[in-house]
């Protein structure tokens, strides 16, 4: 997976010199998010960890079209441990879950000058499985491996070349599901820090 990951890393920034300087950035993204899984259901429920926290890293290129208007597109990795219950009685068995996020989005920028204050974003995010073991067993059949979730959020640059972003974070299909329709969907808030490379080696 780290390799694939270093591939796409390579072929994400060597695609960004076609576009022109002045209007593009990118980057690299280090954040956490607080996350929780939703269960329709009181049997088969997974839950998230009283220290729910989970922590991703990646990169990101952004084009602006005009002094507003941009798409900010970020590739990640994360993961996440939940426990599952089959039911109220059976004790909690620990899934560690690892998975490859996508995000293109939408955003505007309110300053005068695109990338510099407060900004709004939104757009969707396609979560992909890559692990999931319980037990030292692995368990990635068991669950819906390619997720998609819907994302809003807000953010401001500071420093030139630093944004700070808060992003409400809700999964719009499943990533676990049962023949009689109970299901198990992700929701969440990620904090994350943007640190703009392009600004920094061409400042």
């Amino acid at each position: 997976m780290v390799n694939s990951f270093r591939f796409l890393v390579l072929l994400f920034l060597v695609s960004t010199v076609t576009f022109s300087q002045e209007k593009l950035s990118y980057g690299v993204v280090l954040g956490g998010l607080f996350h929780t899984a939703a269960n329709n259901n009181s049997q088969n429920t997974f839950s998230s960890l009283d220290n729910n926290i989970s922590f991703n890293y990646g990169v990101y290129g952004e084009y602006a079209f005009n002094k507003n208007l941009g798409l900010k597109a970020t590739l990640a990795l994360s993961n996440r441990d939940l426990t599952y219950r089959a039911n109220p009685l059976q004790i909690e068995y620990l899934h560690k879950i690892s998975f490859v996020e996508f995000s293109p989005l939408l955003k505007y920028d309110f300053g005068q000058e695109y990338r510099k204050g407060f900004y709004m974003f939104l757009g969707p995010k396609i979560n992909f499985i890559t692990k999931a073991t319980s037990e030292g067993e692995d368990v990635k059949d068991n669950l819906e491996t390619t997720v998609f979730s819907a994302q809003y959020g807000i953010g401001t640059r500071i420093a030139k070349y630093i944004d700070l972003q808060a992003t409400f974070d809700y999964g719009v299909t499943p990533f676990f599901k049962m023949d009689n329709g109970n299901k198990s969907n992700f929701f969440g808030v990620y904090f994350g820090v943007g640190i703009d490379l392009e600004r920094i080696i061409n400042k």
